[in-house]
């Protein structure tokens, strides 16, 4: 998949999104677990917002890349750490930012080494009618990294990555 490549979501597709999006906020609800976005959420809706910008992002790429996200899998959870596997067997995470030049930003609290993905993806949009642009793609050796942790706002330590240094998904 080449930099840059977009994609928008037909009318079928945002709904699965908004499904998806309202399967995680009920699931984090029932756990009370809060919103795993990067910053504090302090904003009124704001973790239902990443939830959608989330479930989007991911359909996005899934439907660029012709294959299924894992949040919609029967019997699926929706705390996953690989949001897609590609057809080699690859395991996809997906960040979203809804900013064109921003960065794959990867939380310390969410990072788990023991999980079997391959890539990080980065994608830009900003809702279910937008249009998504893949921005590139990082191994999780390259992005996580010493050189790489840095505090953002003073909210949270994160891995971060400038699009610049994101390669095309071979």
């Amino acid at each position: 998949m080449i930099k840059g490549t977009a994609v928008t979501l037909a009318p079928p597709e945002r709904e699965l999104a908004r499904a998806m999006a309202a399967r995680r906020a009920e699931w984090r609800a029932r756990q009370q677990v809060p919103g795993w976005a990067i910053g504090d959420g302090s904003r009124a809706g704001a973790w239902q917002d990443q939830d959608l910008l989330a479930s989007c992002s991911e359909l996005a790429f899934c439907k660029l890349a012709n294959i299924y996200p894992a949040g919609i899998q029967e019997g699926a959870g929706v705390a996953l750490e690989i949001d897609c596997r590609l057809f080699n067997g690859d395991g996809v995470d997906i960040k979203s930012t809804r900013y064109p030049t921003g960065s794959l930003r990867v939380s310390v609290r969410k990072y788990r080494p023991a999980v079997e993905r391959t890539w990080y993806v980065l994608m830009t949009g900003t809702g279910p009618e937008s249009e998504w642009v893949f921005r590139g793609a990082m191994r999780p050796a390259d992005l996580i990294a010493p050189e790489r942790l840095t505090s953002f706002g003073g909210v949270d330590h994160q891995y971060i990555a400038d699009q610049s240094i994101l390669i095309d998904l071979p």
